[in-house]
Parts: structure tokens; sequence; C-alpha cells
């Protein structure tokens, strides 16, 4: 896919919001990519289990609401966010 930047934007208020998108450069305006990833929220403090995001396969995302996960399971302290790729690819354009 070449050397695409991702953001990852956070937000805590009374649930966890989680979005994650390509930086809009003129390849992906026009060929969004087309990504398969995990994403894992892990909480510093006690015990509690990690949450997994069920996975997602195959999405093309385009802009920042294209994939937003928000988690309502309260969450103390500092917190980790893992994202693993699978799989990247490019759409073709359009002819």
């Amino acid at each position: 896919m070449g050397n695409g930047n991702w953001h990852l934007s956070v937000e805590k208020n009374q649930v966890l919001s989680i979005k994650l998108y390509p930086e809009i450069s003129n390849l992906t305006r026009d060929n969004p990519p087309i990504a398969s990833f995990i994403i894992l929220v892990v909480c510093s403090l006690g015990d509690q289990k990690p949450l997994v995001h069920p996975g997602i396969t195959n999405k093309q995302i385009k802009s920042n609401d294209d994939f937003v996960w928000v988690i309502d399971t309260p969450l103390t302290g500092k917190f980790i966010i893992d994202v693993e790729f699978l799989n990247l690819k490019i759409s073709l354009p359009n002819i």
C-alpha cells in the first residue's frame, strides 16, 4: 500500500470512543484503503479482562466515521490500545 499513515482518535467521556482512519492524501482520497484489523483495549488497573473488538475484515475506510468503536464499559486509570493490521489493500480506481 505504500507509505500510508493512520490516525487513532480516542475520546473518553461517559463512554470510550475509538476511531481509526487513514490520513487523507491523493492516494487515499481517490483509492481508499481496504483494511482488516483487530483492536484490543487493556486497562492498566485491576484485573479486568482485555476488551477485544470482533475484528474488521476487508472494510473500505474513507473517513473518520467509517470505523468507530464505542465502549460503554467503565475504564479507570490508564489503558492501552493495540491495533493489529492483518491486511491492507487499496481499492482499484474507477474507470
